[in-house]
């Protein structure tokens, strides 16, 4: 198993923890970044230079993005030039993340053209983007996909809609096939964040996942207490034992390989 989402909580989070979960939960890598629009280090893109340090030290297991950086500052697309020479994606982006972080975006918009610009950079480079996107900010995602169509774009979190303010409940099924016919560039993220991913085993979901496995990869968003968080992998993989052979080798860890082939 491959995990596609994990972030790492600079002044929390403990590396040796990480390796052990990896190991008692039997996954062979993980993507792992830092915080967008987050301090958590000093200096320019400091959190970057951590992960990618970290990736260094440990070959082979841990797959470094980048996200530390500020779309709209004057070296921005020099910075992201460099960075994807040596990271293998950008992510974790946000979209628009619940009321608490809704603040620092100061009314900008990652379909503004600087943010664009940096997609379509990373597009160059042959460089996923992992974005996360409330619902509230649908029609945001919809038009960065649009205007960035060879860039490929994996949308974090894509079965529950995150808070009660939306609901609360899991969205459909025929809604994420339907974004997935009207956007070739588009990948989901099974990561669930706050809710058990059972519901991925309900409501159509499952034929879903059989039918359009070649457009998902699998997650769980860890951040520091990654023992306990782990335990949300084994409801996961209880969301693709089910499946065929192939569809559960791809979700599992080759759709995301060929992700970071370009």
């Amino acid at each position: 198993m491959i995990d596609c989402h994990r972030h790492f909580m600079f002044g929390k989070a403990d590396e040796a923890a990480m390796l052990r979960e990896m190991e008692r939960d039997q996954v062979e890598r993980a993507v792992l970044f830092g915080y967008q629009g987050m301090r958590l280090l000093p200096g320019p893109h400091a959190q970057d230079t951590f992960i990618l340090e970290l990736a260094n030290r440990h070959p082979g297991k841990i797959i470094p993005f980048f996200c530390d950086v500020d779309f709209f500052a004057p070296d921005a697309l020099d910075y992201i030039r460099q960075a994807c020479k040596c990271f293998s994606g950008m992510g974790e982006i946000l979209l628009g993340h619940s009321p608490i972080h809704r603040a620092a975006f100061d009314g900008r918009r990652m379909d503004d053209a600087p943010a664009l610009a940096a997609f379509q950079e990373v597009g160059r480079y042959g460089l996923p983007v992992l974005f996360h996107a409330d619902p509230p900010f649908e029609a945001q995602a919809e038009s960065m996909l649009v205007q960035c169509p060879n860039t490929r774009f994996i949308w974090a979190h894509i079965g529950y809609d995150f808070l009660g303010e939306y609901g609360g409940s899991p969205r459909a099924a025929v809604w994420a096939e339907s974004k997935l016919d009207q956007f070739p560039n588009l990948y989901f993220d099974l990561s669930h964040w706050k809710i058990s991913p059972i519901y991925l085993l309900e409501s159509g979901w499952q034929s879903l996942l059989e039918r359009k496995s070649e457009r998902f990869v699998l997650g769980v968003d860890m951040s520091e207490s990654y023992e306990a968080e782990g335990l949300w992998i084994p409801p996961l993989r209880a969301v693709t034992v089910g499946l065929s052979g192939n569809a559960k080798r791809r979700i599992e860890g080759d759709n995301l390989l060929g992700l970071l082939a370009g």
